[in-house]
């Protein structure tokens, strides 16, 4: 009889139940080193976009201050319309535009540049909307409201979506307010000019503990580069144009009632455009109640608490991207010292502080 060897059995054995969790665990031990390492990745990259969309605003900034031989206002208000603009707190300058002159002759209190828009809607000339701009040319429409003004397709050009405009890290930017009205559609923005200290041209009554240290200082506000009818230039930026901020990182709040990118009315009660279109480096809260009251400052937000629109923040771990008048780009940490965050606020203020 022919004994069978095992080698001539052929023998077919599977994974037991111990060998299969033992290769799922190293499984899932790759995923869980290599998922940091792949969000870290894609935040990097939306962090780079992020820098290059501020590197391009701030260039057609510069743009236009070659055209016009200023830099563009940070929104655009009328004579004395919700506030007295030689009365304090709310003092506030002539649009430096001049204002619309009526058909009969007589001066109106509208800016002859248009009412209401801000320095994003000025620059669209210079981001390739030449075309969106002349549709809602404010030379053309002196005294109209930009609100829902329509475009040849019936949408409203507030509602014009540009992806330079949004932070790749900001989940509330790529969508539009809606009014709730088919079309009535406002396209919202990550990035608002630097108002400065704070917005309004008087010095905060007086002194308020800084949880950062110390008390908060007391300076008149508008020192910045874009607020409420400006036309700063170059030639104003005394304290160097490589240490003074002009545009700054604010995730849009839940709701997106505020940052709006063409026109805006502001959360200050005034029309000054604050939270809106601008933002102080240590803004008061809205009305001029704000100036006894102690400010706002710089430190990490969320989108879905109200108190947090009033200053900068963003979603890149550890801080936010500015955009400076000489335009660069840099990243400003929350933990930096206080005195570099007055240093960079203002145009001419005369500050020294370290480097940051």
């Amino acid at each position: 009889m022919k004994k069978w060897s095992r080698s001539e059995v052929s023998s077919k054995r599977g994974f037991t139940l111990i060998e299969l969790l033992v290769v799922i665990a190293i499984i899932a031990i790759l995923v869980a080193l290599l998922l940091p390492a792949v969000q870290q990745a894609r935040e990097a990259a939306r962090r780079t976009q992020c820098k290059n969309n501020i590197k391009q605003l701030i260039l057609a900034l510069h743009n236009h201050h070659d055209t016009k031989q200023r830099f563009p206002v940070g929104t655009s208000i009328g004579r004395s319309w919700w506030a007295n603009m030689n009365a304090s707190p709310t003092f506030y300058d002539a649009p430096p535009g001049g204002y619309a002159t009526l058909a009969s002759g007589a001066q109106s209190s509208y800016p002859l540049e248009g009412p209401c828009y801000t320095w994003a809607f000025y620059i669209f000339p210079y981001m390739e909307q030449t075309n969106v701009y002349q549709q809602m040319d404010p030379t053309k429409l002196s005294g109209a409201w930009p609100w829902w003004y329509r475009m040849t397709d019936g949408k409203t050009l507030v509602g014009t979506v540009m992806s330079a405009y949004m932070c790749p890290s900001d989940p509330n930017a790529a969508t539009p307010w809606n009014s709730g009205v088919a079309g009535e559609d406002a396209a919202v923005s990550s990035y608002l000019g630097v108002i400065g200290t704070h917005t309004y041209k008087v010095a905060p009554t007086s002194s308020f503990p800084d949880p950062r240290g110390g008390t908060f200082l007391n300076r008149i506000g508008q020192d910045g580069m874009l607020y409420v009818n400006s036309k700063t230039n170059f030639r104003d930026v005394t304290d160097g144009t490589s240490n003074t901020v002009m545009i700054g990182e604010r995730n849009v709040p839940d709701g997106k009632e505020y940052g709006w990118i063409v026109a805006a009315w502001g959360a200050d009660g005034y029309g000054f455009g604050v939270a809106d279109c601008l933002l102080g480096m240590e803004e008061r809260f809205s009305t001029a109640a704000g100036l006894s009251q102690a400010p706002s400052y710089y430190k990490p937000g969320k989108k879905n608490v109200y108190e947090d629109m009033y200053h900068f923040w963003s979603n890149h771990a550890g801080g936010a991207q500015f955009g400076m008048v000489d335009g660069s780009v840099q990243f400003l940490n929350y933990s930096v010292d206080k005195s570099v965050i007055y240093g960079l606020a203002s145009r001419g203020g005369n500050e020294v502080f370290q480097a940051f």
